[in-house]
């Protein structure tokens, strides 16, 4: 699809395209600082147009209805409250704007994942990798 121009038939499909969307945007983006604001800008570019009323690109989620539980109904985590969020991703954002001391940018990525996967800000855990995946080139 990619290779040839297709256009995106599932939403499998409108993801890829998302992702290649987004990955395009990164080299200009290097030398800005990573800020609240830029994050939701990249969710917007990686995930509008797959689904917009599911998925509500570039927007914080609201509730604080999530959850993710076994099989047997049995909670095995839950997100912060969604009105931690904005001051949550602020601090990350400060912390990988610092260059106190030199982190490899992979060890910074795992990091990034740690800090921000409990977050599910509104596009859910695997909806968020476009974003959480190019921030190993931001670091």
């Amino acid at each position: 699809m990619l290779e040839t121009g297709r256009s995106p038939r599932t939403e499998d499909e409108h993801m890829i395209a998302g992702n290649a969307r987004l990955m395009a945007e990164i080299p200009h983006l290097l030398a800005e600082p990573l800020t609240p604001a830029l994050i939701r800008q990249l969710h917007a570019i990686g995930m509008g147009g797959i689904n917009d009323a599911k998925y509500r690109p570039g927007e914080f989620r609201e509730t604080d209805d999530v959850v993710i539980a076994d099989y047997d109904g049995n909670i095995v985590h839950q997100p912060p409250a969604a009105a931690l969020l904005p001051e949550r991703l602020e601090k990350v954002c400060q912390w990988l704007n610092s260059h106190e001391g030199y982190i490899h940018p992979l060890v910074r990525a795992c990091i990034l994942f740690i800090l921000c996967w409990p977050m599910n800000i509104r596009f859910g855990m695997a909806t968020g990798a476009p974003v959480g995946r190019c921030f190993t080139g931001i670091c």
